[in-house]
């Protein structure tokens, strides 16, 4: 059995129009009829010109692959000293008990928040970069 009514085939190619832009087309095809044997007897067609489609698709894709680093960078990077400094006001809720830890942890905290900073500077710089394109 070959088709039946209702079977249908689309495919896009894209073609050099003669001003030499390329342009990409949707062909639809669906079998109207066909034989008992299935062979297609009456196909109905239409084309259309998708490349705007195309285009938006793939603007759309950089921007997903854009939105899957920051949310890498924000779940990996920036997660890890956030972690660090509650973990460090722990101890020094729970645990200190000299002048010298306590400047030690103050320096641990320190080192992290401007961690969080440079990767929340770098956050936003990359944001900024790609509004403006």
């Amino acid at each position: 059995m070959y088709a039946k009514p209702g079977d249908a085939l689309s495919v896009i190619f894209r073609m050099r129009g003669k001003d030499e832009k390329y342009r990409s087309i949707l062909l639809k095809d669906s079998v109207f009829r066909a034989a008992e044997d299935g062979f297609p007897t009456h196909i109905v067609g239409s084309a259309m010109d998708v490349t705007h489609y195309q285009e938006l698709k793939a603007n759309l894709e950089k921007s997903v692959k854009f939105l899957e680093a920051l949310s890498f960078k924000n779940s990996h990077e920036l997660r890890a000293p956030v972690a660090t400094v509650l973990g460090l006001l722990e101890i020094i809720k729970l645990e200190i008990n000299t002048k010298e830890e306590t400047q030690e942890i103050l320096g641990l905290l320190e080192r992290s928040i401007q961690k969080m900073d440079l990767v929340i500077r770098d956050f936003n710089n990359q944001i900024e970069s790609q509004i403006k394109k």
